[in-house]
């Protein structure tokens, strides 16, 4: 049927089936208008109908996204379709899509503005009927009706100071200026009273709107009868050239009032639209940037729309709200001084003072949307974060199954070795073989203990299972504790001053400093030692354990920290590779910090950052 219309260059409109066109404002009539395109669509077997609504080119009277959202799900709730056009002119924005979809009917509202308004310049709806042409044109009554001109005059953009500042200029400034050339008529004559007069109605305008001109209009018409026209000090005009001039004087005073007015609502629009734009565009970068500080978003809100104070609030109770951030005078619950809107079904955004006309309500809309989004970002990185922990956690275990596997079993072997051969009745042992086999024992025993110790402190790191109980702890003495029971020991100089203290967990310490020993010994040559000391730099304490090994490479400084990680030409029955994880892992919970560098002359010095203890003053 298209290719047939374009090969015929047929342009009019072809009633194939019934197509209803309803245009919409995004008004509280939109609903009725829907409704009525949907009851005439069925009345028709294959009647279908299209909700339209068009936006200006300068986005000055657009409604809000929300709006938008609304409408579109009543006309699909319907069985309609909802569409958007762009067209500084409503009227032929409305006829061109009709014309475009082959719509017979369109649906109008009833005009919204007063009689007077109409006569003055008509409406969309009689603009569409003029220009229809075989499109039926429908125009509906609704309950809003002729409430486009209440509507404006209720729009008190200027404030209530502005406009009564502006009738008593009307009424002040016209007097007082006619008063004066009434003192001087040899320096003026008519046209120039009169310009002068026209003057002040314009500055009415801009002062306090359209009414107060109109006022200023007409008594500047009266003085300039009373005062300037012959015969002077009465109503009378004597020449019907000058009684023109006067009428046609208040006339087109009233006519630029108007268009001054109407040009200062636009204005005052245009400077709502652009701070809407520059909030939006606020939000946007910290969407894009993403910037979640929940304290910052409310700052802006607080900026944007002169809020006393502004908090986030969940509903805890019937009558109980839990506050989840809030800066300045922050409402603790929603009363009738706080302005709110919905987050989510228990979650709300609420300012105390601004925010109550409608631009400033899309825009709270706005910032309840951005609040929401970053609610749901933080909780995706918390699943993010929770999925790296599953991870981690299965890659442990998975590390420790062959850990068990392999490092466990061996000393396991030795041990069971070693007593089946003491309870074997057919061989005879030595007292010196007895006591080997129990060193076997004994040295198995210890290194299982030392593994196991080791598996379970590294799965309470990973589970956040590890408790501090911070005190003052003696750093001489505590290296001496740690390092006694340690094979070897004795290789390790301990150089510390018995007054260093340090604020830690005496046990977990003790952990730390075994296995930082027990690490440093085993990569050390049997007849070199391993130096310990410490210094106090401020308010932390730093303890320094250097080996003279053979060091280790730069780029696995930082991975000799992780779990299960064994270099160098380490025995591969020795130990697992937890010690280094470990010892770091504790030390962070005791809110210090383990680092590494290399040895002068060769070899690798682990440094523990601990928080130093207070001096007690004399």
């Amino acid at each position: 049927m298209e290719q047939y219309r374009d090969q015929h260059e047929i342009t009019g409109t072809w009633a194939t089936r019934e197509r209803i066109v309803a245009a919409v404002t995004g008004g509280p009539e939109s609903a009725t208008l829907m409704r009525r395109a949907a009851r005439i669509a069925s009345r028709r077997a294959g009647g279908e109908w299209l909700a339209l609504y068009v936006t200006r080119h300068d986005g000055l009277s657009a409604i809000s996204p929300d709006r938008l959202t609304e409408l579109r799900a009543r006309a699909e709730e319907l069985g309609g379709t909802f569409h958007t056009v762009v067209g500084d002119d409503a009227g032929d924005a409305i006829l061109a899509f009709a014309r475009a979809e082959n719509a017979d009917q369109v649906i109008i509202g009833a005009s919204r503005r007063g009689r007077l308004s109409t006569l003055v310049r008509p409406g969309i709806g009689e603009r569409v009927i003029a220009a229809s042409g075989d499109i039926d044109v429908h125009i509906v009554t609704h309950d809003y009706a002729r409430q486009q001109a209440r509507a404006e005059r209720g729009d008190h953009t200027l404030g209530a100071r502005r406009r009564l500042a502006g009738f008593v200029f009307a009424v002040a400034a016209p007097t007082l200026v006619s008063l004066l050339l009434w003192q001087t008529p040899s320096l003026h004559g008519l046209p120039s009273e009169a310009m002068v007069l026209m003057a002040l109605v314009v500055a009415t305008a801009l002062i306090g709107g359209l009414l107060p001109a109109v006022l200023s209009a007409v008594l500047s018409g009266v003085l300039l009868n009373l005062l300037f026209t012959p015969p002077r000090y009465t109503l009378t005009i004597a020449e019907p050239e000058n009684a023109a001039a006067i009428v046609l004087f208040v006339l087109v005073g009233i006519a630029v009032a108007t268009v001054v007015d109407h040009s200062a609502r636009q204005a005052a629009r245009a400077r709502r639209a652009r701070a809407e734009a520059d909030s939006l565009t606020v939000l946007a970068h910290s969407l894009l940037s993403s910037s979640d500080d929940p304290v910052g978003l409310l700052s802006s809100a607080c900026e944007l729309f002169g809020a006393d104070g502004a908090a986030v609030l969940r509903r805890s109770g019937p009558a109980e709200w839990e506050v989840l951030a809030a800066v300045g005078d922050a409402p603790a619950s929603i009363g009738d001084d706080v302005v709110s809107t919905a987050i989510d079904e228990q979650t709300f955004l609420a300012l105390r003072g601004g925010g109550r006309g409608d631009s400033e309500r899309s825009l709270l809309n706005a910032y309840a949307a951005y609040a929401k989004v970053m609610d749901e970002r933080g909780r995706a990185r918390a699943a993010e974060i929770d999925g790296h922990r599953l991870v981690e956690a299965d890659r442990t275990r998975t590390a420790l199954l062959a850990a068990v596997s392999h490092d466990l079993r061996s000393p396991l072997a030795a041990v069971k070795a070693a007593v089946s051969s003491l309870r074997s009745t057919s061989v005879a042992f030595s007292p010196e073989d007895e006591a080997a086999l129990l060193e076997t024992i004994e040295e198995s025993t210890d290194r299982l203990t030392s593994l196991v110790t080791n598996l379970l402190d590294m799965s309470r790191i990973h589970t956040g299972a590890v408790t501090v109980h911070p005190s003052e702890v003696g750093l001489a003495e505590a290296a001496r504790t740690a390092i006694a029971p340690i094979e070897g020991g004795e290789r390790i100089t301990v150089s510390i001053d018995e007054s260093l203290v340090a604020v830690a967990d005496p046990g977990l310490l003790d952990r730390v400093l075994a296995n930082l020993s027990e690490n440093a010994l085993k990569h050390t040559p049997p007849d070199a030692e391993v130096r310990l000391d410490a210094a106090a730099v401020g308010d932390r304490v730093t303890l320094r354990l250097a080996d003279t090994g053979p060091g280790i490479d730069e780029q696995d400084l930082d991975r000799i920290f992780a779990p299960f990680q064994r270099l160098g030409d380490v025995p591969g029955n020795d130990g697992v590779g937890l010690g280094l994880a470990v010892a770091r892992g504790l030390t962070e919970a005791m809110g210090g910090t383990i680092t590494t560098e290399a040895t002068p002359g060769g070899g690798l010095t682990f440094a523990v950052d601990l928080p130093r203890a207070p001096e007690e003053t004399p």
